[in-house]
């Protein structure tokens, strides 16, 4: 999968979390949505793995990034993640 799909597949995680305010039930109704169970959790865990068995294992970053922006999404939310 290509990062321009995948940005496409994490659209409705991130369009959802970047249109609340950052709080304890931001996380809460996240996983309500997109829970483990889910179609698009297990879709993106899939491209998640993919893309690491595609890498060799080996973690790479990609600079520069999308212009519109969408990468920056992706950015939010693993800062928020780690929150």
């Amino acid at each position: 999968m290509n990062v321009d799909n995948f940005q496409k597949l994490l659209e409705p995680t991130t369009d959802f979390a970047l249109s609340r305010t950052v709080s304890s039930s931001l996380g809460e109704e996240l996983n309500r949505r997109f829970s483990p169970d889910s179609e698009i959790f297990n879709a993106i865990e899939a491209a998640c793995h993919e893309a690491i068995l595609a890498a060799g294992g080996v973690h790479r970053v990609q600079k520069g990034g999308a212009s519109d922006g969408s990468l920056n999404r992706v950015k939010r939310l693993q800062y928020l993640a780690s929150m």
